[in-house]
């Protein structure tokens, strides 16, 4: 392991007592359950799709809801944390979330229903929306400055292994059993906030002094000296406001994290990999997933110790915009078209050796009407597909589609694309590419050459 609990001590007059370890544990405990249910969107998709347990969920019309109510439910629990958190305290709002958990996984568990599957989703996010905001916060006002570091990053390691958890129980449990084990996540979380303690913070600004010096010297042992941080906590965390750039600087951090694209990429890994036609299965690939999640974050709790945070935030911003910027950009040029339509368009995918260098993607309808056409112009398009389109373009050759459509499609495309004036430009030569400029034309004028060269030349 790249990081140890003592280097929550580290450097610091401090012993890591038995009351900031359960304290530091409910929090953790929360993040788990946060990445357990952010993993049971990704591995109960699947099996409600497919009835495995006599209900089938209809996700062509709900399942979209599926992932946004749980989101929806997280708005509405950060709303519910700051103000249970403020008049009840950090450690009351953490207990409060565990039994949204368990309320919206009972639920879960054993409906039958596709609005009882919605409605226990959004308890569940209500209760991650709950456990998101109280636990920074909460780790933050229970720790050293030195501390929240490492702290901080393994609240962050054990959101990946819940999300982990969950990828590797749905990989062999269907949907309700899936949603049993994801509940029993939350039992850490209740067992440890029976032994945690409030924030300090909290109990001075509740005017209840006498009770915050006595869980602070719980927290930092006997051995410490209070003198100095007491006096920090009432001189400025009571009575100087926050400045505004600090503010909005922790909003920047969240946008950021939030706007990545790693959220809709863990929600809907399995069918992003799939429809990537990758060999191993889409569950198999978001465990895979999930264990680098594990790794890289684990890394990154070690390295925040040797970089400075802006550091290290910047290169991973900078790497998840590369990322999906590559997913997007592979996901365009593997649309695929309904075949049955018969005036959907060719997408011609791959470069035309040095002559082009662009992406025509080719997915072609099926079942087209028979058109006829001259010989020469039959072998032009089955000459274009085989060079333009690559062994996919060879495969679906086998099609026998009629030769009209091919180059009308791939010209109507190349306009779309506006590579028509490259093509020309480039004084192609190639009979293939000057029947796709010409695509429109009714074919070999049976006036002979002088006709049709002026035709072209029109």
């Amino acid at each position: 392991m790249p990081w140890h609990f003592t280097d929550l001590a580290t450097g610091n007059k401090v012993e890591l007592t038995a009351p900031l370890l359960m304290t530091l544990g409910s929090t953790w405990a929360g993040s788990l359950c946060v990445g357990t249910t952010i993993g049971y969107t990704t591995a109960a998709l699947t099996s409600l799709a497919g009835g495995s347990t006599g209900h089938k969920f209809d996700t062509a019309l709900h399942g979209v809801w599926f992932v946004t109510l749980l989101h929806v439910g997280a708005i509405t629990g950060c709303i519910i944390a700051a103000l249970v958190g403020q008049s009840m305290g950090r450690r009351f709002a953490l207990l409060a979330s565990a039994l949204g958990y368990f309320a919206g996984y009972g639920i879960m568990s054993v409906a039958r229903s596709d609005y009882l599957v919605l409605f226990g989703r959004f308890l569940t996010g209500v209760a991650t929306g709950m456990v998101s905001l109280c636990s920074p916060s909460f780790l933050a006002e229970i720790t050293l400055p030195e501390q929240r570091g490492t702290a901080g990053g393994i609240l962050q390691v054990c959101l990946t292994i819940g999300i982990l958890y969950a990828n590797v129980m749905g990989r062999y449990l269907n949907w309700d059993g899936l949603a049993f084990l994801t509940m029993a996540a939350a039992i850490p979380l209740v067992a440890a906030c029976q032994f945690a303690v409030e924030s300090p913070r909290w109990l001075m600004l509740q005017g209840r002094k006498a009770e915050a010096i006595e869980v602070l010297g719980k927290l930092r042992g006997p051995a410490a000296k209070l003198d100095r941080e007491w006096a920090d906590m009432e001189t400025v965390y009571a009575t100087v406001p926050t400045p505004p750039g600090h503010i909005l600087m922790a909003m920047l951090v969240h946008f950021i994290q939030q706007f990545s694209g790693i959220n809709p990429v863990l929600f809907f890994s399995q069918s992003i990999f799939d429809e990537a036609g990758l060999v191993i299965s889409g569950q198999d690939t978001s465990i895979i997933l999930s264990g680098f999640l594990v790794a890289s974050t684990a890394a990154g709790v070690k390295l925040m110790t040797v970089f400075s945070r802006k550091r290290l935030l910047t290169v991973s911003a900078y790497t998840c915009a590369f990322a999906m910027i590559l997913i997007a950009t592979l996901f365009q040029l593997s649309i695929q078209v309904d075949e049955t339509d018969p005036n959907a368009p060719i997408l011609l995918h791959a470069p035309a050796a040095h002559r082009l260098r662009g992406a025509l993607h080719h997915r072609l309808l099926g079942g087209a009407r028979p058109h006829p056409v001259a010989p020469g112009r039959r072998a032009s398009a089955d000459a274009l597909q085989r060079s333009l389109l690559g062994r996919r373009g060879r495969l679906q050759l086998d099609l026998r589609l009629p030769p009209h459509l091919v180059l009308r499609a791939a010209a109507e495309h190349a306009e779309a694309l506006r590579i028509r004036p490259l093509l020309q430009r480039a004084h192609v030569h190639w009979r293939p590419f000057r029947l796709l400029l010409h695509a429109g034309d009714p074919g070999p004028d049976p006036r002979g050459s002088s006709a049709r060269t002026a035709h072209t030349g029109a």
